[in-house]
């Protein structure tokens, strides 16, 4: 993920399990949150993708996020987490966005 602004500028990256529903609130990320957008004008961080994740990892099923830098909004992105030899409901990226772990919303964390 890259996130432009004017160098300087704070960021504040908020995160919502989307696949739970009304029950899934916006939360900061607080992996991100604080970062300050450097001299070229870009921040780019990533999320390690290449291992399949277990089948009982709370972070399969759909997100969605947004960034606030600089006091400006993005648009919210849609995106989701899944590993096609878990089967039913994990098995492809569609049917992630339907798929809300045991754990629930808040990925057994507690919503901040």
């Amino acid at each position: 993920m890259t996130i432009t602004g004017k160098p300087g500028a704070s960021v504040v990256k908020y995160n919502r399990h989307a696949s739970c529903g009304p029950a899934a609130i916006w939360w900061k990320d607080t992996g991100i949150s604080g970062s300050v957008i450097p001299a070229s004008g870009s921040l780019t961080f990533s999320y390690p993708t290449t291992a399949p994740m277990a089948c009982d990892t709370p972070n399969l099923g759909a997100w969605e996020n947004y960034v606030v830098v600089g006091g400006l909004t993005s648009d919210v992105t849609r995106f989701s987490f899944y590993n096609s030899s878990c089967g039913g409901g994990l098995a492809t990226c569609t049917a992630a966005y339907s798929y809300c772990p045991p754990t629930g919303a808040c990925n057994g964390l507690g919503c901040p």
